[in-house]
């Protein structure tokens, strides 16, 4: 809604209006939203944005280690303690005033399988979870070599490409990466700045150079998880101001290597186009991890997950029902069924049929609210239309 291109006035002028018109409970989205955006208009020298930031003091709720966020839904929840906490360096969009690390644990063995373990909720990443821990085991080894006044071989260089199709946990690890490196060493913040095409492109000459440097400079000792990256490269307009981007980018991640990464997330034929547009970028990411789509029994764990997050009791012949609608879904639809968005989809029609179901027969009982049973699981398999998964109504 508030780009970072928009005029100040004009966002607070649209922000203010939200306001009256929305509920109290509804506002926090928008807040956090205009918050975000005022933050970045601040960064790249706008002093209505400064003024208005020091004037008001906005919370960034976001959840903790122990809570999934709504939006996780390739994640398998962890259960609360039912304690909150502050918010997870690698959870937040952006994190300029976190502080850095301290004392880090000497990286082992056993404290690589400390750090992978954060990595445990993350369905359907085996491959690449091994690519992460061969990345921290490489650092043991170049730690014993410098201790023996040996050189290291390879570089400090993180740098990653993430290919993949919607719905297969690119942004879910690049958040989780934050914390997985920064304690081990390899960051020394460990947050997450996430950016589209939209936060880095600038209106006129010279202002998009001056806000990629501002991003990079709030990222420094985490992750810049730049989305759709592949979009900041146009080959039939050559004076797209994308190119001052990914310019800018190619310095930096050879100047701040050692306390940067930079992620590029893309679809997998796009990437390579993208990483051709300029001699020196491909050579800049040493780790590409590839997202596999999610198999059916992965899907049908997400869809119960979801079910345990949210309190609702699957039945055995629903969940049986459910896994057979999926795994039609997915040969009907093949590469194109959107994964983890998909089974959202699928999940959140079962909530608006269950519903529906326990209105007609006035059910109020606690057990009755929480219960999904194979007649709440839609017969037919949802079509799609373009991207949007329609599920047709028994």
């Amino acid at each position: 809604m508030f780009t970072i291109n928009l005029p100040f006035q004009d966002a607070l002028a649209c922000y203010q209006t939200l306001s009256q018109l929305k509920k109290k409970e509804d506002l926090t989205s928008i807040e956090r939203e205009f918050y975000r955006y005022a933050k970045k208009r601040a960064n790249i020298g706008d002093d209505a944005a400064k003024v208005w930031l020091n004037m008001h003091e906005i919370e960034e709720i976001l959840p903790d280690d122990t809570m999934p966020s709504p939006m996780s839904y390739f994640i398998k929840p962890k259960k609360s303690s039912g304690k909150s906490g502050p918010a997870s360096a690698a959870q937040k969009k952006s994190s300029p005033g976190l502080q850095e690390t301290g004392d880090v644990n000497p990286l082992t063995l056993k404290e690589i399988d400390r750090l992978m373990a954060h990595l445990d909720p993350l369905v359907g990443l085996g491959k690449i979870k091994q690519q992460i821990r061969q990345i921290l085991e490489t650092r043991i080894i170049e730690e014993r070599r410098k201790k023996a006044d040996l050189k290291t071989v390879t570089n400090s260089t993180h740098h990653t490409v993430f290919t993949g199709n919607p719905g297969t946990g690119k942004t879910s690890l690049a958040r989780l990466l934050g914390k997985v490196y920064r304690d081990s060493g390899i960051l020394s913040r460990g947050h997450l700045v996430e950016v589209t095409r939209s936060d880095l492109i600038g209106e006129y000459i010279g202002q998009t150079e001056h806000i990629t440097k501002k991003i990079l400079e709030q990222a420094s000792g985490g992750i810049l998880f730049i989305d759709e990256a592949p979009s900041l490269y146009k080959s039939d307009s050559p004076n797209d101001f994308g190119q001052d981007v990914i310019n800018a980018l190619i310095k930096v991640m050879e100047d701040q290597r050692e306390d940067l990464v930079v992620i590029v997330a893309g679809y997998p034929d796009h990437m390579a186009h993208f990483l051709n547009s300029n001699p020196g970028l491909k050579s800049r990411f040493p780790h590409h991890f590839h997202f596999e789509n999610m198999g059916e029994d992965h899907l049908g764990d997400i869809f119960r997950d979801l079910c345990e997050t949210y309190d609702y009791d699957l039945s055995e012949d629903a969940e049986q029902k459910v896994r057979n609608v999926l795994r039609t879904l997915k040969r009907r639809q093949e590469s194109e069924f959107p994964n983890a968005r998909g089974v959202r989809n699928l999940f959140e029609e079962v909530i608006r049929r269950q519903s529906e179901r326990l209105l007609k027969q006035n059910l109020r009982a606690r057990n009755k609210l929480r219960q999904i049973l194979p007649e709440d699981i839609p017969t037919d398999v949802p079509v799609r239309i373009g991207n949007i998964i329609q599920l047709p109504r028994n």
